[in-house]
């Protein structure tokens, strides 16, 4: 595990006007996702730095010439980077003064309601909301989404953004069973999570939720549904939910922004050696 940027001591020195310590850096710039440009990179990096409390308000960034230096990348890439961060409101630039931390109000953490409407797929709190962005009758369900089930023989594709005080934080495109759906109330989908629907209104109990979690870059068209930059982190999870027959009732694709994301999951304790499958299936299935 990487050391905190920069380590916590630093910080106080670095609100009395000293600036972050070069030594407090890494060593370089890692290497970022294919097609996105350094300076995207870095300030993707710095973005998160702000977010998770590293920086906070009031705080002194280092140099352009420091970050150049430690990072081992040209100084108009740390003027760029710090530019994109200046117009989205996170720091501000004086000349004689230094850049500082203006703003964590793109990184606030997600609150106690926002972690229910991430995590829980039964409650559905005040605050969030569903805008539908496209609908699609008569879909077959992609071939990437076929594992661990049958599929049905036609899907409604949905295409939604979840809000949670108005504010984008998750990006969905999935397939529900058409024949599960048109049990629903008119209109539900607008309302309502589809796993608690299908929980409800479905025509056979479920069975098993498979999700896969991996962390990437926001490609431009989830940057724009996101309200979020582009290349800054997201976190997709793929899921697939079963009835008991084993028959995929919904799966899909879920992005989520860096900052307005976190996954709690609490297990029994002897769940891993109880039910193996449910913790690592694919590993536990191939030993």
């Amino acid at each position: 595990m990487s050391a905190a940027w920069p380590p916590r001591g630093a910080r106080a020195a670095a609100r009395e006007g000293e600036g972050s310590p070069v030594s407090a850096l890494p060593a370089s710039l890692p290497a970022g996702p294919s097609g996105v440009t350094r300076y995207l990179q870095l300030a993707s990096v710095l973005r998160q730095r702000i977010a998770n409390g590293h920086w906070r308000v009031g705080d002194r960034l280092p140099t352009v010439q420091q970050l150049a230096s430690e990072l081992g990348v040209a100084r108009i890439t740390v003027r760029q980077a710090y530019g994109r961060l200046a117009a989205e409101g996170l720091i501000t630039t004086h000349r004689g003064r230094g850049t500082h931390v203006a703003s964590t109000a793109q990184g606030r953490g997600p609150s106690p309601a926002l972690r229910a409407a991430i995590n829980d797929p039964l409650q559905h709190p005040p605050a969030l909301s569903i805008r539908i962005l496209d609908t699609q009758r008569d879909q077959a369900l992609p071939a990437t989404l076929h594992e661990g089930g049958s599929a049905d023989t036609q899907y409604l594709r949905i295409r939604k953004l979840h809000l949670h005080d108005a504010q984008p934080f998750c990006l969905v495109d999935l397939y529900v069973a058409q024949r599960e759906h048109d049990r629903f109330p008119p209109r539900a989908i607008e309302h309502a999570k589809l796993a608690g629907l299908l929980r409800e209104h479905g025509s056979r109990p479920l069975g098993h939720l498979h999700q896969t979690m991996t962390v990437g870059a926001a490609e431009r068209a989830q940057a724009d549904a996101l309200d979020y930059p582009f290349a800054a982190p997201v976190a997709h999870v793929v899921r697939r939910l079963t009835d008991v027959d084993g028959r995929i009732v919904y799966a899909g694709d879920f992005w989520y922004r860096g900052d307005r994301f976190v996954l709690d999951t609490v297990l029994p304790a002897d769940l891993l050696f109880a039910y193996p499958l449910a913790v690592v299936p694919a590993t536990r299935s191939e030993t």
